[in-house]
């Protein structure tokens, strides 16, 4: 179940909620993992998302399978999405109070700086895509993705992919282009944070 997506009739006790010696922080993401939406790393031979050997399969791949990952970003902000109300303050709700009916996406903003006009030329294309997953990157090396339990990964969600034009902001500067996209909504209910055998940021 993800946010707003509520039981109906409701369990007959409240959630339990965890308790947690040690906090999650994504820190700061540096890389964006960018792929078409149907891939699992499951842990078998060949699709265990901490060997390098597996990705370099589908950064090769020719097919939906095919994973490529951005350069350095800069100013990487995961901004999570609002609540949507109905009414409020007037005869519109009950008692006019404002009703909870939904929460937009997350918003994913970065930067990329001194881009070759090839690799925005071929960042481009990706504004074309429908159905794309990412994995986020952190100054770790770490790999932040969508766990579906039982040891198996895949891509978290997105939509609105897109990668910008070069911006030049003169003297003193470096030329900058933007790369955004949307999180679709209860993403953050199942993620995971993969530790791997190898470090993302330098091997991929």
């Amino acid at each position: 179940m993800s946010f707003l997506t509520c039981d109906c009739p409701l369990s007959a006790a409240i959630s339990d909620i965890t308790a947690a010696a040690c906090g999650d922080n994504f820190g700061q993401i540096q890389k964006v993992i960018v792929q078409r939406k149907g891939y699992t790393f499951d842990g078998t031979a060949g699709k265990d998302i901490t060997i390098l050997a597996d990705w370099q399969t589908v950064f090769a791949a020719s097919d939906d399978t095919k994973a490529q990952i951005t350069p350095f970003l800069s100013s990487a902000i995961i901004a999570g999405g609002e609540k949507i109300t109905n009414g409020g303050g007037d005869n519109s709700t009950l008692n006019g109070e404002a009703e909870l009916v939904g929460m937009n996406p997350s918003a994913f903003t970065s930067m990329m700086k001194s881009l070759t006009s090839a690799q925005i030329a071929e960042l481009s294309t990706f504004n074309c895509e429908k159905a794309l997953v990412v994995y986020f990157v952190n100054e770790s090396g770490k790999i932040i993705c969508k766990d579906l339990t039982g040891g198996s990964y895949t891509g978290i969600n997105i939509s609105s992919f897109f990668a910008g034009e070069k911006s030049n902001n003169g003297y003193a500067t470096l030329d900058e282009n933007p790369l955004d996209f949307n999180i679709k909504k209860g993403w953050s209910c199942d993620y995971a944070i993969v530790e791997t055998a190898f470090d993302p940021l330098e091997d991929l």
